[in-house]
């Protein structure tokens, strides 16, 4: 184990590799997402398990921009962010680390209307998810799959939370096993309209309308219990492990 000061962080080096989804599960309010590499190959390389949240902003369904406190910041969420973030810079970054601090955030697609207001996006379905979220994350745990060691992160002056995530890899558990509760009834969607997608899609590319396309299938499940989050996402690492894979757990 070694410590590196940096401009803007403080790195403490731990040989071996961890498993970081047991302490995700076990502590979602301090270690709120997991950004995973859980297959192998050269592009997957990083871990990262964000620490320690001080802060948010959250564009609800009603446009509305709040704050942890919950008071309204009265902005566009893009505009709310970039004033939190010069509010908040620190120094260079001159690390090889993916991340020292900073913003973790999650976009939906509907935030594209703020960016380009032209755009006549469909209407949403009715859920509890934020269109856009953003958690203020001074510090993290990092896996290199590659170099096979795990890194902790603390931003400048926040120094004691290394000691307080190597505490917690400790006593966490070396791996996790929840078993998801009993599946009801699981539906998908009619392949027919994800091959028919598919064929528009190919229209479009070859009129120019546009140049990527993400087209995806829904499955729906019901189980006999609300299931863990973590357990949840075991279970796809499991089936179906991907060389990008993300574990955010929020209340509601």
């Amino acid at each position: 184990m070694n410590h590196a000061e940096r401009a803007s962080a403080v790195c403490r080096r731990i040989a071996g590799a961890r498993d970081l989804l047991p302490l995700a599960a076990a502590q979602p309010d301090r270690y709120p997402a997991l950004l995973e590499s859980a297959a192998p190959g050269s592009s997957a390389r990083w871990d990262i398990l964000f620490a320690f949240p001080e802060d948010r902003l959250v564009l609800g369904q009603d446009g509305a921009v709040r704050d942890a406190p919950g008071h309204d910041r009265g902005a566009r969420f893009l505009d709310a962010l970039d004033a939190a973030w010069r509010a908040g810079c620190g120094g260079q970054d001159d690390t090889d680390l993916p991340f020292i601090g900073g913003w973790l955030l999650y976009l939906g697609y509907e935030l594209a209307h703020e960016v380009e207001p032209s755009l006549v996006l469909p209407t949403a379905h009715a859920t509890h998810m934020p269109v856009a979220l953003a958690l203020r994350c001074p510090a993290a745990i990092l896996v290199d799959r590659i170099d096979g060691c795990t890194w902790l992160v603390a931003e400048r002056g926040r120094e004691a939370l290394l000691d307080a995530m190597q505490r917690d890899l400790e006593n966490a558990a070396p791996d996790f096993d929840a078993p998801l509760p009993a599946v009801r009834v699981c539906r998908e969607d009619d392949p027919y309209r994800f091959l028919e997608g598919v064929a528009r899609v190919h229209e479009y590319l070859r009129a120019g309308d546009t140049f990527q396309v993400n087209l995806s299938r829904a499955w729906h499940a019901q189980f006999d219990g609300a299931p863990a989050p973590a357990a949840l996402y075991a279970a796809l690492r499991r089936a179906n492990p991907a060389p990008f894979a993300g574990l955010l757990q929020q209340p509601d």
